[in-house]
């Protein structure tokens, strides 16, 4: 809730209420007195260098500042104006209200409170209220000094109203036989005083009590029957009901019970602070001085507009033109428009950025279904060119085999075969298969020459006990017209592979055809243990098979040259 602090610049010495404003009412926090015997400085600015030197000395942190004219620093009329508009209403009672005012207009600072109208009435009142200029550049001043920012000042009267209906509704304060008829409100210091007549939310009539008033019980009940006198003859017919006092401090006496004897209406005493923490400590001869401070706080939690506001006054406010209309109804009907368009136009996005998101995945289907196509392409690219180099691998595989027999097993053996095309070999043309290429052949076991065409690299892996049998198997390779250059390179020993280390034999191949490989493999199966009598076939006793054919197998597997030891018959 917002927090304010609330000022009354009385002459025997300021009196300071803070508290929060909300829609259910305030809550003070604290009231201050200025010390006793210390008057006030007359400097405004001195006044409020006091006045920060006492909120730090009471640790009262600063707010938005609402100060209450006493009601000789202010002239308040009731004024009557014709009906205008409510935004000229300003300027008409403004021109009424200067006809009866005595200081100079610029002089002075204006604001006004409606007053409502009876019903078919053809004219309207107002309470119009004058301040001097430099009073309230005083109040600035003040302000500045203290380090606190100006944010109302409200006549007294006014605050004093709000005081009174605030202690109606707290109990603070016996409630009047009838809520809607005029009170008066008179509250006195040894000083003087103020008396209020309140109607509802309406401040009719007031005037000021003089320091002489208050000097015998006589002088004030005269001035009393006087003001009472003086708002009768103004409102006939509306006479005030009661009078509630806000006692302060008149030279130790008690005014409620005298004056109940002496005037012909109830007379009610009432303390504004009655009920707040805030105020336990303020003396109670000071507690009267404080409706001005505290009204002005519940003046602010009934409106956030104050009745009477010479910070914002009332004001005059420029009437709407139809230009301005018609404009104020293009730019809408421009806004309306601009956000329909907006509004189909993120639609028609949407559908096309989920169309695109559609064709992006079609899209990426099909380059996956290009890339796939491309590979397959150029494997089958790869496995055409090679078959047209006349490289026939299983030839290869069966020459390679043809000299295995005369290997022993048991001390070499071949554990991969690839092959590959040469690097340097040209690609061959579409449509060209079988016949031999033209140009020189190397002689078998030498390397080709550069004019001599070497169609194929083809590698074996064995492993062998020491590169005698490695050796030997070379040499018999080099017998074969369609080999070129043989190499071999020992990589080391194999885990697993006992005692034999790892070779890898490259050799070069040369074009041949398939008709050209004419070498049979001649083997014979091992020589099988015969069976003892009444054995069972395969144990030892068997007759010896027939040599192995390759071109008429029987029906046992084939002998495997690259894992002889695992051959059955």
């Amino acid at each position: 809730m917002p927090r304010f602090l609330a000022i009354d610049p009385d002459p025997a010495g300021p009196l300071i209420a803070t508290a929060t404003v909300g829609r259910s009412g305030i809550k003070l926090e604290r009231v201050l007195a200025w010390p006793d015997g210390d008057p006030p400085p007359s400097s405004p600015a001195a006044l409020g260098a006091k006045l920060k030197e006492l909120l730090r000395e009471h640790r009262v942190a600063a707010a938005p500042v609402l100060v209450c004219l006493p009601r000789d620093k202010v002239v308040l009329k009731d004024v009557r104006h014709p009906k205008a508009p409510p935004q000229q209403e300003p300027l008409v009672v403004r021109f009424q209200a200067k006809k009866e005012l005595a200081a100079a207009e610029n002089d002075v600072l204006m604001d006004y409170l409606p007053i409502p109208a009876p019903t078919g009435a053809d004219d309207c009142r107002a309470t119009v209220v004058f301040v001097n200029k430099q009073v309230y550049a005083d109040l600035q001043v003040m302000c500045e000094a203290a380090g606190l920012k100006l944010a109302a000042v409200t006549p007294r009267p006014f605050a004093v109203a709000a005081a009174y209906r605030r202690a109606v509704a707290t109990a603070a304060a016996h409630p009047p036989d009838d809520p809607a008829a005029p009170v008066a409100v008179l509250s006195l210091t040894d000083r003087g005083g103020e008396f209020t007549v309140v109607h509802g939310k309406q401040v009719p009539f007031t005037r000021i009590v003089t320091a002489a008033a208050v000097s015998s019980e006589t002088a004030l009940v005269g001035e009393l029957k006087r003001s009472l006198a003086m708002y009768a003859t103004q409102y006939p017919g509306d006479g005030v009901q009661a009078v509630y006092l806000t006692e302060g401090s008149v030279a130790g006496r008690s005014w409620s019970g005298r004056l109940q004897t002496a005037l012909p209406i109830p007379v009610y005493p009432f303390d504004p602070t009655a009920g707040a923490a805030a105020a336990d400590d303020l003396p109670e001869a000071v507690r009267g001085r404080a409706v001005g401070a505290v009204g002005l706080l519940a003046a602010k939690g009934e409106s956030d507009k104050l009745p009477i506001n010479f910070v914002t006054p009332r004001a005059p406010k420029a009437e709407p033109s139809k230009a301005r209309t018609g404009l104020f109804l293009g730019v809408l009907a421009l806004v309306l428009l601009v956000a329909v368009g907006g509004g189909y136009g993120f639609l028609v996005k949407q559908k096309k950025n989920r169309e695109i998101t559609r064709l992006q995945g079609e899209l990426a289907d099909l380059n996956q279904e290009i890339a796939t196509a491309s590979y397959d392409k150029k494997r089958l690219a790869a496995l055409d060119g090679f078959m047209r180099r006349n490289v026939p691998p299983v030839d290869l595989l069966y020459d390679i085999t043809a000299e295995l027999p005369s290997i022993d097993p048991k001390r070499m053996q071949v554990v991969e075969f690839s092959v590959k095309p040469h690097k340097s070999a040209p690609p061959p043309r579409a449509g060209v298969r079988g016949p031999l290429p033209k140009g020189p052949t190397p002689r078998p076991g030498t390397a080709a020459k550069p004019d001599e065409k070497v169609v194929a690299d083809l590698t074996l892996i064995v492993l062998a006990k020491d590169s005698l049998e490695v050796d030997k198997f070379k040499d018999a390779l080099k017998r074969e017209k369609h080999f070129g250059a043989i190499k071999s390179v020992m990589r080391g020993s194999v885990t697993g592979a006992g005692d034999r280390s790892q070779y890898d034999i490259s050799i070069e191949v040369l074009p041949w055809a398939s008709e050209q490989f004419t070498r049979k493999l001649v083997a014979a199966f091992p020589v099988k243990p015969k069976a003892p009598p009444g054995g069972e076939p395969g144990e030892p006793g068997d007759p010896d098979p027939p040599p192995f054919d390759p071109f008429n197998p029987p029906v046992n597997p084939p002998f495997d040259p690259f894992n002889p030891e695992g051959n059955t018959p």
